[in-house]
């Protein structure tokens, strides 16, 4: 029983430390006062990283479905942040891409979250967070396997 039972206090902190996060980035986007959603800073920290991508490449990197992601970007696209261009070398596919506008606020998303990785690497430590890695690799292995 005891197995078991730390099985779910590990899933049920994964979630309360994604919540955490969550609001962590949240009040961080408030207090920027920039007009988005969690879900928004997501993509376009990622088209930040990587611009022109297949929004099932977008999806598969930021953890959502395609039909979410969607919606998402249509949102950003009224907002003027990003673009969708059809891929030349595939026409079925749709390619995002950050506006001028797009690039300038996921600039400042940028620098924000590299100063909140920054300080979470210095309270919990280098090694700590590579153990934390290693473990949470092997946890979603095992997901993978019951599925």
């Amino acid at each position: 029983m005891e197995g078991r039972e730390h099985a779910h206090d590990v899933v049920m902190r994964l979630f309360k430390v994604r919540m955490s996060f969550r609001q962590l980035v949240v009040s961080r986007i408030r207090r920027e006062r920039m007009d988005m959603t969690f879900e928004m800073m997501q993509i376009l920290h990622r088209l930040y990283r990587e611009q022109g991508v297949s929004q099932r490449i977008l999806a598969d990197k930021i953890y959502k479905d395609k039909a979410c992601l969607t919606n998402l970007i249509g949102n950003l696209e009224k907002k003027g942040w990003v673009a969708r261009k059809t891929d030349p070398a595939d026409r079925r596919n749709r390619l995002v891409y950050l506006t001028n506008e797009g690039k300038e606020i996921a600039s400042r998303i940028s620098e924000a979250l590299d100063e909140m990785y920054a300080l979470i690497a210095k309270k919990v430590g280098q090694e700590a967070l590579g153990v934390c890695l290693t473990e949470l690799d092997r946890l979603d292995l095992v997901f993978n396997e019951l599925k």
